[in-house]
């Protein structure tokens, strides 16, 4: 058998892991900035958390870039390809959507308006019909964020 030991790289893939990789710094370096103000720096304080995760985030997209660093280039394909293969007419749609659902909220709508509204239309696009049991199911998904996130941990939702 004829098999390559590296698989060849997907058009795009290196331009996205670093993008990835330039983000998490970005995250990195708030939260290192946060950890900073603190006035008592510890494990348990606010900063904590996204300081893990980020400093994880970019361990793990430097890994993510240097394997796909290493892997065979891909017959050359131009700007336009690599982000048409990375970013599908679906993922563009969701990601429009996802903005919409930001904008709304921006925009002083509130929690229990936009969200049931954004996970119906999300719903009905990726799952193509059942109609009402979408929105049954938005409504038991925003109940349960709410009642998870409002009433049990006491977090101020939009």
């Amino acid at each position: 058998m004829n098999r390559e030991k590296t698989p060849r790289r997907e058009p795009g893939a290196l331009g996205f892991a670093v993008a990835l990789l330039l983000l998490g710094a970005v995250a990195f370096a708030a939260a290192l900035a946060l950890w900073s103000r603190m006035s008592e720096p510890r494990v348990s304080s606010a900063a904590a958390l996204p300081l893990f995760v980020s400093g994880l985030w970019v361990l793990m997209a430097l890994w993510n870039a240097l394997t796909c660093a290493m892997q065979k280039k891909t017959d050359a394909v131009g700007v336009r390809e690599a982000l048409r293969h990375a970013l599908p007419p679906r993922t563009l749609a969701l990601l429009a959507l996802t903005a919409s659902y930001c904008a709304l909220l921006y925009g002083g709508v509130g929690f229990l308006i936009a969200t049931p509204l954004f996970l119906y239309a999300a719903m009905c696009f990726l799952l193509r019909g059942d109609y009402v049991k979408n929105l049954l199911r938005a409504a038991v998904v925003t109940a349960l964020i709410w009642l998870v996130f409002h009433a049990a941990f006491g977090v101020v939702l939009p």
